[in-house]
Formats: structure tokens, C-alpha cells, sequence
């Protein structure tokens, strides 16, 4: 009885043409740009929030002249790049990587590949914008596991110090200490990545 109910239901569903269905894309899509938007305003994407929030870690928000990568960012906020950390989007084993790294180097991706035992290759921009909805476009979060991404740390990213990174944005930078950024790191393997 139930399975025929749940097939006249199918049946009895209006059809949506596709000049609506476009319609309720776009809406889809103005809503999202919206939703990043109140994210932006309040300066840090909430998924990074939140983590550094459950994960009682403290941090500081600087505001930066928008800037198109994390060397730039470096450069504007008087922050050395071996302590700015970036993530970089990796295709690996049929899904993604992110790889944390200083944003004065360069992620290596064939150490990469030695490491996790397989070839792995840069994801576009497109692709990274997907896994990281609620940032701006380009501005990856070094943060995988909120993300449910799998993560790898480079060895040359001095945890000794105090740590900046991009807030989800390209306009705001997060900074924490360096304990506290090896506890929001905890777990997450190690190995030199970088060049």
C-alpha cells in the first residue's frame, strides 16, 4: 500500500519545465551568493568559525587590502610567509586533498605522490569553490576536516610561532597561536610537501 502510494505521488508530481528549473537555479545560486556574503560581512566563513569555536582555539581578525594570492597577503599584512599558512586543492584517488603549507613555498606534488602512494594533480578553481562553499572563490581554508576533506601538513610550516591564514575571504586574515593551530591541526599527517 505505502509503495503504491509513494508511486502515484511520483506520478501526480508536477513536471517542471526547464525554463523554471533554470529559474530555481539561478535562485539557488543568488541565495548562495548571498549566504557567502553575510559570511563575508562578518569577516571569517562559518565553517571556520565554528571549528575554531568547538575547538576552543582563540583567534584575531585583521582586515587586509584584497589581495589575488597568499603571497600577496604576506606582503600587505607585514606577516613573513613562513607563517602564513595556505591550503591548495589536490585531486587524489578519485576525490581531493588539501595540502597546508607556508605561502612561501610551493606544494611539490610529486613528494605529494611518494607520500600517499599515487599521482596527484592541482584541482581547478571551480572545483575547489565547490568544496569550500561558504568561502569566496579561490580563497582555500587550511582547514580540511570541518570540510570533510583529507588533509596533509607540510613539515616546514613553523608551528613554534604565531599563525596567520586567509578567513574565507581575500580581504580578511585569522590569526592564532601557534599551539593553538597545532591543536586545530591534531592528527593530521605530516611530511615535507613543499619546494
Amino acid at each position: 500500500m505505502a509503495r503504491r502510494r509513494l508511486v502515484d505521488d511520483l506520478l501526480s508530481a508536477p513536471i517542471v519545465p526547464a525554463a523554471e528549473a533554470e529559474t530555481a537555479e539561478r535562485a539557488r545560486t543568488r541565495r548562495a551568493r548571498e549566504k557567502v556574503e553575510r559570511i563575508r560581512i562578518m569577516g571569517i566563513a562559518m565553517t571556520m568559525h565554528e571549528f575554531l569555536e568547538d575547538n576552543h582555539v582563540p583567534y584575531d581578525i585583521a582586515r587586509h587590502a584584497r589581495t589575488g594570492n597568499s603571497t600577496m597577503t604576506a606582503r600587505v599584512s607585514h606577516v613573513p610567509g613562513k607563517a602564513l599558512a595556505k591550503g591548495v586543492v589536490l585531486k587524489w584517488d578519485g576525490g581531493y586533498m588539501l595540502a597546508v603549507l607556508p605561502a612561501s613555498r610551493q606544494v611539490d606534488l610529486g613528494k605529494v605522490g611518494e607520500i600517499v602512494g599515487e599521482k596527484v594533480e592541482l584541482a581547478s578553481e571551480e572545483e575547489a569553490a565547490r568544496l569550500f562553499p561558504d568561502c569566496e572563490e579561490g580563497a582555500v581554508p587550511v582547514f580540511g576536516v570541518p570540510y570533510r576533506i583529507a588533509s596533509m601538513l607540510d613539515e616546514d610550516l613553523e608551528m613554534d610561532r604565531d599563525i596567520y591564514f586567509e578567513g574565507g575571504d581575500h580581504r580578511t586574515l585569522v590569526h592564532v597561536t601557534g599551539a593553538g593551530f597545532e591543536r586545530l591541526m591534531y592528527g593530521m599527517p605530516r611530511g615535507r610537501i613543499s619546494a
